[in-house]
C-alpha cells in the first residue's frame, strides 16, 4: 500500500579540521585532472571532524578522528554521517570551475559537492568589482537506476577584491538545481531539486579556492510512494 507523509533529516558539518591539497590521482593526466578538464585537482583531507545529525524524532552528536573506520561502525547514521563529516574529498576544478568529483559518486552525490565544496563557475570575460554574472551547466554524474542528471544554474556577483602578495577575490553566488530523468526510468515521479548560496575566497595567482562559507538544501520529492527527504549542509574553512 502506498505510503504518503513527510520525512526531513537534516545534517550539518559542524566543525572539522585537516588539510586541502593539489596533487596528482588515479586516472589523471599529468597536469592532475581528468581528460577534457585543465585545471587543478583537490583532495581535502579531515584530521578530526564534528557531525551533528537531526531527524524528525531525535538529535545525534557523531565525532570522527583517524582512528576511525567506516567499516567498523554498525549505525547506518554513523556511516552517513562519517562519509559526509570525515570521508576525504576529491574533485577537479577546471580554469572556468567545471566541476567533477574523482571518486564514484552519483548524481545525488555531486549536487551535495556543489554545496558543500563551494562550486562557482566564471564567466568567458574579464569581470571587476560589483559585476554579476550568470552560468548553466549540466553535472556530469548520473543516478544508477534512473540515469537522471542534474542541471544548474547560477548567479554569482565579484564582491571584493583583496589586495596582498598573493591577491584574492571574494565573490558571492546563489545555485539552483534539479534533476531530469526520462519519464519511462522515472517510475518513483522523483522530483529533487538544489539550493546553494554562499561565498568563496579563490587565489588569483594559483586559482585555488582558500576559504569559503557554504550552504544548502537538497529536497528529494518521491510522488510515488510519497516521501519527501531534505537534507541541509554546511561548510565553512
Amino acid at each position: 500500500m502506498p505510503r504518503s507523509g513527510l520525512h526531513r533529516a537534516c545534517l550539518c558539518v559542524a566543525r572539522g579540521e585537516g588539510t586541502a591539497t593539489v596533487a596528482r590521482g588515479e586516472g589523471l593526466d599529468e597536469k592532475g585532472c581528468s581528460p577534457g578538464i585543465v585545471g587543478a585537482y583537490r583532495r581535502i583531507a579531515f584530521d578530526t571532524a564534528h557531525v551533528e545529525l537531526r531527524t524528525a524524532d531525535r538529535m545525534l552528536m557523531f565525532d570522527f578522528d583517524q582512528s576511525v573506520r567506516p567499516e567498523t561502525l554498525k549505525d547506518p547514521l554513523a556511516q552517513a554521517s562519517w562519509g559526509l563529516g570525515f570521508a576525504p574529498r576529491s574533485y577537479t576544478v577546471g580554469l572556468v570551475g567545471e566541476y567533477e568529483p574523482t571518486m564514484r559518486t552519483d548524481a545525488q552525490a555531486e549536487a551535495m559537492g556543489v554545496i558543500v565544496d563551494g562550486v562557482v563557475r566564471f564567466p568567458a570575460r574579464q569581470v571587476n568589482v560589483g559585476d554579476t554574472w550568470s552560468t548553466e551547466w549540466a553535472g556530469v554524474r548520473r543516478q544508477t537506476e534512473t540515469a537522471g542528471f542534474f542541471r544548474f544554474t547560477q548567479t554569482a556577483e565579484f564582491q571584493q577584491m583583496i589586495p596582498g602578495p598573493s591577491p584574492r577575490a571574494r565573490i558571492g553566488y546563489t545555485t539552483r538545481g534539479r534533476i531530469e530523468i526520462s519519464p519511462e526510468r522515472n517510475k518513483q515521479q522523483e522530483e529533487t531539486t538544489v539550493e546553494g548560496k554562499g561565498w568563496i575566497l579563490r587565489d588569483l595567482q594559483t586559482g585555488t579556492v582558500v576559504g569559503l562559507d557554504a550552504s544548502g538544501t537538497i529536497t528529494m520529492n518521491l510522488k510515488t510512494p510519497g516521501i519527501t527527504i531534505t537534507r541541509t549542509m554546511t561548510a565553512s574553512y
